[in-house]
């Protein structure tokens, strides 16, 4: 289910990226439907051959806009909808550094501990390794 069989949990293509849907619930559908794909309304659960012409159908919608025009389209429809970021625009990504994901190093940012701990704090204190070194 969760694995890119259901159209309304997949990974599309934009014009300039890719764009994620995780929309279980029903509005995805509806809301896709409003924008440029109408009969979809009504196809929020299909398995199998019957999933095959909702994704194409999706696939297609996606591709004619951007991800920035697609999300901003999207931001008011309360749908799970996110642009799968590059590791670039990950480590600057605003909402990941609120929630302190990332970690800068000094000389480099990485990725945090998703797991948060009241009494526990992450940071770097090595340098990241040279080239044809072992750690």
């Amino acid at each position: 289910m969760l694995d890119g069989g259901l159209p309304c949990y997949n990974v599309y293509r934009t014009k300039d990226g890719i764009s994620g849907s995780r929309a279980l619930e029903r509005k995805f559908c509806r809301t896709c439907a409003t924008y440029s794909a109408p009969g979809l309304k009504d196809k929020h659960l299909v398995y199998g051959a019957d999933a095959e012409p909702v994704k194409a159908r999706l696939a297609a919608v996606f591709a004619t806009r951007t991800r920035k025009g697609l999300i901003e389209a999207l931001a008011g429809a309360d749908c799970c909808i996110s642009p799968v970021l590059t590791i670039d625009e990950a480590l600057a990504d605003e909402q990941l550094r609120a929630r302190k994901m990332i970690v800068d190093g000094g000389e480099f940012a990485q990725f945090a501990l998703p797991l948060k701990f009241s009494e526990f704090s992450s940071r770097s204190n090595r340098t990241r390794p040279r080239l044809a070194s072992t750690p």
